[in-house]
């Protein structure tokens, strides 16, 4: 990840209740949240560079937006299932909404403050954190129809939107009109999984969910 780039997670947002404040603020629910960015960040930068390099010309900043969208959309929902498997009930939504506000809103601010090297105006910042989370709401329910990652049948796998990866891939892909790209959909998938292998977040999964039964 390029230096200017690195996440510093923003933890004053909208007023939640003290409960999920205080969980918002602990160290390690926001260690989660920070590494829900990075992971979602280095998965995005390499597929942009992959299509560019497939496509051969410069990925548009909206598309790249759309790109690291969908990403984080991705690990979020993957942070929501190992949160479903390790403390599930209360403290999985807690800890879901915890993570949830503060991601949004980092997000957005390092994407425009790439882009322009300015923060944007509160309204506006606001209007593209309302319409991030929106998307989130239906990408997890599109991925909720997957029950299986990805890695079984590589090849099939890939080709398919019945798992999270292939699904992942032609999320990417439909901003291009070429959902069945083959070439893109083994990128998207190798960098996600490369990700992925190198994520802490199921261990840091665990810590937060033991900090949201102690809240």
């Amino acid at each position: 990840m390029h230096d200017e780039e690195k996440v510093h997670a923003v933890t004053e947002g909208p007023q939640l209740p003290p409960r999920i404040l205080r969980l918002s603020v602990h160290k390690d629910v926001v260690a989660l949240g920070v590494t829900v960015l990075q992971d979602a960040i280095l998965a995005a930068s390499l597929i942009s560079e992959a299509m560019a390099s497939i496509t051969d010309r410069p990925v548009s900043s909206k598309m790249d937006y759309s790109v690291r969208a969908e990403t984080l959309w991705f690990f979020l929902h993957i942070l929501d299932r190992y949160l479903f498997r390790t403390c599930r009930g209360e403290a999985r939504d807690n800890v879901m909404d915890a993570v949830l506000p503060n991601v949004m809103k980092t997000m957005v601010q390092v994407h425009f403050h790439k882009k322009t090297g300015e923060a944007l105006e509160p309204d506006m910042e606001e209007r593209c954190i309302d319409e991030l989370m929106e998307g989130y709401n239906e990408a997890t329910e599109d991925y909720a129809s997957c029950r299986e990652m990805g890695t079984e049948s590589p090849v099939r796998d890939m080709l398919n939107d019945d798992n999270l990866l292939g699904k992942l891939a032609t999320r990417i892909l439909r901003y291009t009109g070429q959902e069945m790209d083959i070439p893109g959909r083994i990128q998207i998938t190798e960098f996600a999984l490369r990700s992925l292998a190198a994520s802490r977040l199921q261990k840091q999964v665990e810590r937060a969910c033991k900090v949201a039964r102690q809240i």
